[in-house]
């Protein structure tokens, strides 16, 4: 079986965000290799954090496995795509895979099917 040096991007950005940036990948950039989970957690921060409350709050984590070969381009287009450079615009970080093997999925045709 084939592996290919790989990289993994996760970021985590406001809901509704990680599913209409992996469609993106997937429409732009033929990148087919994501997935959205979510994440909920309490902080304290600001004016809730001096009154000594803290605040829930849920985000969208995108995974995404991409070629190392790609790696920076990719993480480039994520983050812009996602507004990390926004105000509570989430996080995002880039790590190496060991390995990683492709998945190619075939298209369906009339041969396969039988008709």
């Amino acid at each position: 079986m084939k592996t290919v040096e790989s990289k993994v991007i996760i970021a985590f950005v406001p809901t509704g965000v990680g599913t209409r940036v992996g469609a993106e990948l997937a429409s732009e950039k033929q990148i087919m290799s994501w997935f959205v989970g979510h994440a909920r957690g309490h902080t304290l921060s600001g004016q809730i954090e001096r009154k000594g409350i803290g605040e829930w709050m849920e985000k969208e984590v995108l995974t995404v496995v991409i070629p190392k070969v790609q790696a920076d381009e990719l993480f480039d287009y994520i983050f812009w795509k996602a507004d990390i450079d926004q105000r509570h615009g989430g996080f995002m970080f880039m790590t190496d895979l060991k390995s990683a093997t492709p998945i190619i999925l075939q298209t369906v045709n009339e041969d396969m099917t039988g008709k």
